[in-house]
């Protein structure tokens, strides 16, 4: 009985330690995605790409348009011009 519980602490350790390593792994991603939405702001054009976020790579294109190398959608559906 000793032999089978020993077995079984082995596996939850084993199960724990996985876990840990994912969360890690995770965290990490996420900390390099937040480096690339700081470059990313609103466009300050007034107007220039107003409701470019209601259409598929309307916003890109705008911001291309206005000298960025690239554009993206924020949730409040606002066009974002990036600088990387």
């Amino acid at each position: 009985m000793d032999m089978m519980k020993m077995g079984k602490t082995r596996v939850v350790k084993t199960i724990l330690s996985l876990l840990l390593v994912i969360i890690l792994i995770a965290c990490q991603e996420n900390m390099g995605m937040s480096v690339v939405q700081a470059s990313c702001q609103i466009n300050p054009g007034v107007g220039k790409c107003i409701a470019a976020c209601l259409t598929p790579g309307h916003c890109d294109t705008c911001c291309k348009n206005l000298g960025h190398p690239r554009g993206k959608c924020q949730p409040i559906l606002a066009c974002a011009c990036c600088s990387s």
